[in-house]
């Protein structure tokens, strides 16, 4: 059953609207019964009573469509609910003023009039259910009151036929109701379909108009097009795209593109399907390589008929390079544009495979441009890159195709050679023919920007031939082997062995252990007494480090010190060494002056190294008079101006300082001219034959006395025998110290010898 929401002011205002417009019908139909009535009955009834009935039913006829003619004018400044009440009120008022009537009226002996007046009802009640069916209940009301009072009037008369017409009567008045429920649904049903038509068409317009304005407006390329591919409608967004004016596409055939990798995409949703290409597409006008994504979709008709193909095109240029650059970025070094050490790995893996595969040999060149850092330092890092991306350029036009030149980074390149024999001989000949070819290529300078440099490279070659070794062991030895042809002089070439490998596994054995050995407090310091040669009495010492090893026992420096210079580890065995010191001079102190400690030039070079020492005295409470520091000539040799001036600032706390090993490094008398040391020790190697070496006895003689010249007082090492001793006090030289009178000993053992 259709029913309709009272609550809908749209339906309601509809409603009233449609019987306050059929009111002056009704009214005309009313009236109308009214006059025939009037006369009819004029001279049968009273005329007075007729002609009062009948003015009063005009008056209110006139007055209802007065007001229904007000509210329709201006009907959105009242009231809904006001005109419904009264339009409902006055509607039952006029039916009973005409059922009023019709039983005044009523005459018991005329059966014409009678029959005229039941007519009259009939046709009343007939027209109501027209003109009210919009409200069911009140168009039932009013016929029971047109209807019932007569039908009873009639069924009081007390004969038969009376009693059948009024029964006549009621099934009457029982159809008008069943027709009327059936009117009144659909009534209701076409007024409410009318909104939702209304609504409907509303929606459809804002979603056409929304439709036309994102379709126009989109940020990507829309199109429709016909079966016949011929374009119907496009937005602005896909004529950029294109780069073609908006209206030159409009009906632009699209068989006739002159790219037709889209063609397909746009073929199949005639046939119902989605298409979709991603892809290179050159645009017809400007003839312009871009990229796109294409979707197509079938529209349909009403009738689910093919009408149009929707084309929805994205231009992804951007993200396809920047996908490119990612791409070239994760396998390609940015500086030069060699493949990076991730592209090397793969080939590297592949080429392993290949040559395991087919019993073949191949290469890896590992290569580092000598002094690189120096040319980093002097010349800036911009001139750094320029070399770099030179070298990469004039290395990359020799390599064969199926070789590979890539940069692991820094100045570090490697080659790989890919199938160079079917045997060791013939890959090690081809390898050097090209490392050879390299060496020889960098003989002509690179010319830079603002530079023309000449370079040179240490290469280091690692053959391949089974797929048992792994991508970092082969770069691992191609690499030591490149070190050891930097050890031998830089600008050559070396093929790696198995004992290059041992010796560097070896090294990297004893760095590990040298900082367990910080760690676990391995370091012991031994002390070999400094004698003064006029009185015979130990004076000073020199601190000498000794490593008590967990399964080598103890290891003398000699065997871990210039690994330790290699690196930082000397810097901290070095701040140990001062630190232990510290602690052992407070137990020293009352028998001895001084201990002498072993400076490194790589700590001696710290720009903290200054407040380092005194920060690590004044914790443990000693002065810096305490201790002679004793530093070899090779100190010097970076920078000797600030050289001198850390020493004086050093001297100027009270520390003291010797020149170690002297005459076994530059022996530059300037050295002692122009630095502020306070003693020389003469090498060791120069006092072991003054006893049986005329040469030897007469240079230590001429040294003693050019360091008296400078003021400077002299320390003798390596004396060992009595002989040598004689020989020192003779000619005058202050300090010895050596075998003959103790080797190095720990504290506990020293102070026994104090």
């Amino acid at each position: 059953m259709n029913t309709y929401n009272q609550s809908n002011l749209e339906v309601r205002e509809e409603l009233i609207k449609q019987a306050l417009e059929n009111l002056p019908i009704s009214s005309i139909a009313i009236f109308s019964s009214g006059v025939i009535i009037s006369t009819a009955f004029w001279d049968i009834s009273n005329p007075r009573d007729v002609l009062v009935w009948f003015s009063l039913l005009t008056a209110l006829l006139i007055f209802r469509n007065a007001e229904a003619f007000s509210y329709l004018k201006n009907s959105s400044k009242k009231s809904l609910d006001k005109a419904e009440k009264r339009f409902k009120s006055y509607t039952l008022l006029t039916a009973v003023i005409m059922s009023g009537e019709f039983i005044f009226l009523f005459p018991t002996q005329e059966p014409l009039y009678q029959a005229f007046l039941f007519m009259v009802i009939a046709g009343l009640t007939a027209g109501a259910v027209m003109s009210l069916g919009a409200y069911r209940s009140l168009t039932i009301l009013y016929i029971m009151i047109l209807l019932l009072p007569f039908t009873y009037t009639l069924f009081i008369q007390d004969k038969t036929i009376y009693t059948l017409i009024s029964a006549l009567m009621i099934i009457f008045f029982i159809l008008l109701i069943v027709f009327l429920k059936k009117y009144n649904n659909n009534l209701i049903s076409v007024v409410t379909s009318k909104f939702v038509l209304m609504q409907t068409q509303k929606e459809l317009l804002h979603s056409q108009n929304r439709f036309h304005s994102i379709f126009k407006q989109a940020p990507i390329g829309v199109f429709t097009y016909n079966k016949d591919l011929i374009i119907e409608e496009s937005n602005q967004a896909f004529a950029e795209l294109i780069q073609a004016p908006l209206e030159e596409l409009i009906n632009l055939d699209m068989k006739t593109l002159p790219d037709a990798r889209i063609k397909p995409t746009l073929e199949i949703v005639i046939n119902g399907n989605n298409g979709f290409y991603e892809g290179p597409y050159r645009t017809k006008i400007s003839d312009k390589l871009i990229w796109i994504n294409m979707q197509t979709v079938p529209l349909y008709d009403i009738s689910n008929n093919f009408q149009s193909g929707l084309g929805i095109v994205k231009d992804i240029t951007k993200r396809v390079k920047a996908d490119e650059r990612i791409h070239h970025q994760a396998f390609y070094d940015s500086l030069t544009g060699l493949a990076n050490r991730m592209t090397l790995y793969e080939r590297l893996e592949q080429q392993i495979a290949r040559l395991d595969r087919h019993q073949r040999f191949g290469g890896v060149l590992f290569m580092d441009i000598d002094n690189f850092k120096n040319i980093n330092d002097s010349l800036g890092h911009q001139v750094g890159d320029e070399l770099l991306k030179a070298f990469a350029t004039r290395f990359s036009n020799i390599i064969r195709t199926e070789d590979t030149l890539s940069r692991l980074g820094g100045d570090e390149f490697v080659i790989l050679l890919s199938d160079i024999g079917t045997d060791e001989v013939s890959a090690t000949k081809a390898s050097n023919e090209v490392a050879v070819k390299l060496h020889k290529l960098l003989t002509q300078p690179l010319q830079l920007t603002t530079n023309s440099l000449t370079i040179t490279i240490s290469i280091g070659v690692k053959l391949i031939s089974s797929s048992k070794e792994t991508i970092n062991d082969i770069l691992k030895d191609a690499d030591i082997a490149m070190y050891k042809a930097k050890q031998s002089g830089r600008n050559n070439t070396r093929f790696f062995e198995q004992k290059m490998s041992d010796m560097l596994t070896s090294e990297l054995t004893l760095e590990r252990e040298l900082h367990e050995a910080l760690k676990e407090e391995q370091f012991e310091l031994y002390f070999q007494p400094i004698v003064e040669t006029k009185t015979g009495k130990i004076t000073s010492c020199e601190a000498l480090i000794r490593w008590n090893h967990p399964n080598k026992g103890v290891v003398f420096p000699d065997n871990f010190i210039p690994h330790a210079q290699k690196s930082d580890l000397i810097i901290e065995i070095g701040d140990w060494v001062i630190k232990d010191a510290c602690l052992k001079y407070k137990t020293l102190q009352e028998s001895i002056k001084t201990i002498a400690i072993n400076i490194s030039p790589k700590q001696f070079q710290k720009e903290n190294f200054v407040n380092n020492v005194m920060r690590i005295l004044q914790a443990h409470d000693v002065r810096p008079s305490a201790f002679k520091l004793e530093l070899t000539e090779s100190v010097a040799i970076d920078n000797l101006p600030a050289t001198i001036d850390k020493m004086n600032e050093l001297k100027s706390f009270g520390f003291t300082f010797a020149m170690d090993d002297f005459g076994t490094g530059y022996s530059s008398l300037s050295y002692l001219k122009n630095l502020p040391f306070d003693f020389l020790k003469i090498d060791r190697s120069f006092i072991q034959n003054i006893s049986t070496h005329a040469g030897d006895a007469n240079l230590v003689k001429t040294l003693v006395s050019i360091s008296k010249q400078f003021k400077l007082e002299v320390i003798a090492e390596g004396v060992e025998t009595k002989e040598h001793m004689e020989f020192l006090k003779h000619i005058d030289c202050e300090y010895v110290q050596g075998y003959f009178i103790s080797k190095p000993l720990p504290l506990k053992k020293f102070q026994e010898l104090l």
